[in-house]
């Protein structure tokens, strides 16, 4: 939802704005236009209330812990849960787009070391070759290549958490399989 295009750097919620976005109702537009600026990132749930919202820290940026309304989720979640969800803050409410991915410890771990030396070399990346570029060096700290980053990583938490779910699956249908190393 967040890839962007070239030329122009519109995606798929823009195209889809632009074309068809005068017959929805101006709660789904700002919905999709909330999506669009969104990333996946891994949460961290530090409480809940059941039926009505859950707290979650958010594990990639930190921060204070956000209150997302969502009363699946509220239900489901427990405390120190860690999911991978994009977060919609619009004014005061903090809704979660669509469902969260369910994550392992051991995944969110692995993604988090992953995602930090990722990010440095990305970072650097792009230092590199603005300085090839001409552009100033303090312009490049006010763009935001974090979220870009994130917006390109979105792949990789669906794969831990389908990684995580087949590793159960096989671990309940063959018991001694649950002693081995499963990779998937």
């Amino acid at each position: 939802m967040t890839c962007d295009f070239e030329p122009d750097g519109r995606n798929v919620v823009d195209d889809y704005l632009k074309r068809a976005g005068w017959k929805e109702p101006a709660p789904v537009r700002r919905y999709l236009e909330a999506l669009r600026r969104s990333v996946m990132r891994i949460h961290e749930v530090v409480g809940t209330t059941p039926g009505r919202h859950f707290v979650a820290r958010d594990m990639i940026r930190g921060g204070d812990p956000i209150q997302v309304k969502n009363r699946p989720a509220s239900r489901s979640l427990a405390q120190w849960d860690r999911t991978a969800a994009r977060m919609l803050p619009r004014g005061t409410e903090v809704p979660m787009a669509g469902g969260g991915m369910p994550l392992t410890f051991e995944d969110s771990g692995a993604l988090l070391d992953g995602f930090t030396q990722a990010r440095k070399s990305f970072a650097r990346s792009v230092k590199r070759r603005a300085r090839q570029q001409g552009v100033p060096i303090g312009a490049i700290d006010r763009c935001p290549v974090a979220d870009a980053f994130l917006g390109e990583m979105a792949p990789l938490f669906t794969q831990a958490c389908w990684k995580g779910r087949c590793a159960a699956f096989r671990a309940s249908r063959c018991p001694a399989s649950s002693t081995s190393t499963v990779t998937a």
